[in-house]
């Protein structure tokens, strides 16, 4: 192919020698050209359209193409790559920059770059020096990508700290369970301008944790500080507070404290973290003199900060901040469920945490574990003590009663879910459909039993089960409905939650628990949580099922039956409940009528 020939660029008073075409793609519609150009490095290549291009170079090139059936040169890969513009912290300090972070993925569906993607900040809380980043290829499990990091406004900035870095031989890091950023300095030859003017200073390795990175054991960074900032005036903050905050008091109270100005805490930790509560007081004291807190180390505060009357909350405005390690408990607290159906702008709740902290639960009795490949907590990944949970989203565990007993309500419940489904495309204002693994196989077993009962049953025994044609055609028609909601079952922010395949769709208890766990664990995605069940003792809830593949432990001669009664199970002559009393406290169970 030939590539002698030399054009003008755009700018008539420049002239560039043409020296070959190595790639061709469509942009916007218009097939552009990507040219190198001689004595320019390949990454000043740039993308032309045909009319900035000789005919005979356009001609030679749709020759190769016919010839090779390739659109770019051998040899050379046309990556589809791109840019992010982001915030960065550096240091505890709170300093922060702009950066763009370049050569990122073009497979907008990882979800660790879509995570990355809707960070208005990243925080880079750690260092390390060169050499024990490279002697441990054990604490990366997967590289996901490298590039360059520039910086438009804030160079100066920037420049100072791959200077500091490059001095000390180390690097920065931001890490979370997902995925971890490593800054790394480019040396004075290897930084360059890019034609848009960015400089490209450091370079960044993105790079999955295997599971034996421990990010305690790095160093935390700690930048030298600007002679600006030697100066501390009286109003502006202790620094320990901001090192540790690392924003002011508003960003944790809700938006009802921060417009009235009363100001309202409850501070939920254990006694074995004492300290941490004090020094949470005296942060809160600090910033807001008037504010009112209090927390669990002293009996009764929880009811004196509800302002219990009456059995009711007349709270009207606050913030409940909860310790890691009692998160577990929250679903103890007396009328917790009266705040969580309140707005989030009138009562908030913080998560403290520990810096980098390891997502395990603590030993609970629920006898389910996690799903191996779904984390345990969805924890927005940052240096932040303080994390927002509980925020908008609603959650419905559809029970199996409630299917038994009223295919109406069930079906008209789950076109509303998917109504909402459609209507809304934040994840934070979805509805969720919980059931089981299996709802579909489910369900159709169950329309396929209640059809055959209501064409051999009389009209009596149709009149006294509650069964109707309208009832079959419901039970079908959620049938249908299921099918739509498990087909988005694998999208990142899908509206329906399948229980594990080990708990059976008739085992309600079973389902109620693992609720209660999955509520917890989801904190931060949802606010409010309901078991929609059935009313009690209807003749229709009795569904007579198969018991040869459970084993008893006691009542030998039990029936081969079991009977759903609403919240009860029958087994032959003992008689086992379905708590959910335990549950209402913090998720309130609510008929369909309600709703």
């Amino acid at each position: 192919m030939d590539t002698s020939s030399s054009i003008a660029s755009v700018d008539s008073a420049d002239e560039f020698s043409f020296n070959q075409i190595l790639a061709e793609r469509m942009l916007g519609g218009v097939p552009m050209f990507l040219v190198e150009w001689d004595n320019y490095d390949l990454n000043e290549a740039t993308w032309e359209p045909a009319r900035h291009l000789h005919r005979d170079t356009i001609d030679d090139w749709e020759e190769f193409k016919t010839n090779t059936g390739r659109r770019s040169q051998p040899g050379f890969k046309l990556r589809n790559r791109q840019s992010h513009l982001i915030l960065g912290q550096l240091g505890s300090n709170g300093q922060s920059t702009s950066l763009t972070l370049h050569d990122l993925p073009g497979d907008t569906t990882a979800s660790w770059l879509k995570h990355l993607k809707s960070q208005n900040r990243i925080i880079f809380t750690h260092t390390c020096t060169f050499q024990d980043w490279s002697a441990w290829p054990d604490l990366v499990e997967k590289r996901l990508c490298e590039g360059t990091v520039s910086a438009f406004v804030d160079v100066a900035k920037l420049k100072s700290v791959a200077d500091w870095l490059e001095i000390g031989c180390s690097c920065l890091m931001h890490h979370n369970p997902q995925y971890s950023i490593i800054l790394f300095p480019l040396t004075d030859e290897g930084r360059w301008v890019s034609g848009d003017g960015e400089t490209h200073i450091l370079k960044h390795t993105i790079v999955k944790p295997s599971g034996v990175f421990d990010a305690s054991a790095l160093a935390p960074l700690s930048l030298p500080p600007t002679p600006d900032e030697l100066e501390i005036s009286a109003t502006s903050g202790i620094p320990i507070f901001d090192t540790v905050f690392g924003f002011g008091l508003d960003e944790v109270l809700s938006w009802k404290s921060r417009e009235s100005g009363q100001t309202s805490v409850f501070i939920a930790f254990p006694a074995s973290a004492r300290q941490e509560a004090n020094f949470i007081v005296e942060w809160l004291r600090y910033r807001k003199p008037n504010c009112h807190v209090r927390f669990s180390l002293h009996p009764g505060e929880w009811l004196s900060f509800l302002k219990l009357e009456h059995g009711a909350a007349k709270l009207q405005q606050g913030t409940v901040i909860i310790h890691e390690d009692a998160i577990w408990a929250i679903r103890s607290f007396p009328h917790l469920a009266q705040l969580l159906h309140r707005p989030s702008d009138e009562i908030s709740f913080h998560i403290f945490k520990r810096a980098l902290p390891k997502l395990l639960p603590p030993f609970s009795p629920i006898p389910f574990s996690p799903i191996p490949s779904e984390p345990v907590l969805n924890w927005r990944p940052s240096g932040e003590a303080l994390q927002q949970v509980f925020r908008l989203g609603d959650a419905f565990l559809l029970t199996p009663s409630f299917f038994v007993s009223q295919p109406e309500q069930a079906c008209s419940l789950m076109e509303w879910l998917w109504d909402n489904k459609k209507r809304f495309s934040s994840n934070y204002f979805r509805k969720r459909l919980v059931v089981c693994a299996k709802i579909c196989n489910w369900l159709h077993k169950l329309a396929s039993e209640k059809k055959e009962r209501l064409q051999n049953s009389t009209e009596s025994e149709r009149w006294s089960s509650g069964l109707t044609q309208r009832a079959i055609d419901s039970y079908f028609k959620i049938c249908g409905l299921a099918r739509l909601f498990v087909g988005l079952a694998e999208d990142p922010d899908s509206p329906v939650v399948l229980a594990p395949e080990s708990i059976g769709g008739d085992d309600e208890q079973s389902l109620v628990n693992w609720f209660g766990w999955w509520a917890i664990s989801k904190m931060d995605l949802v606010r409010r949580f309901y078991v929609v069940g059935s009313e009690q003792r209807l003749t229709r809830n009795v569904r007579l099922l198969s018991v040869s593949d459970y084993v008893y432990s006691k009542a030998p001669d039990a029936k081969p039956t079991m009977k759903w009664y609403g919240a009860q199970v029958q087994r032959g002559q003992g008689l086992h409940h379905l708590d959910f009393v335990g549950w209402k406290s913090v998720f309130q169970g609510h008929k369909i009528a309600d709703l």
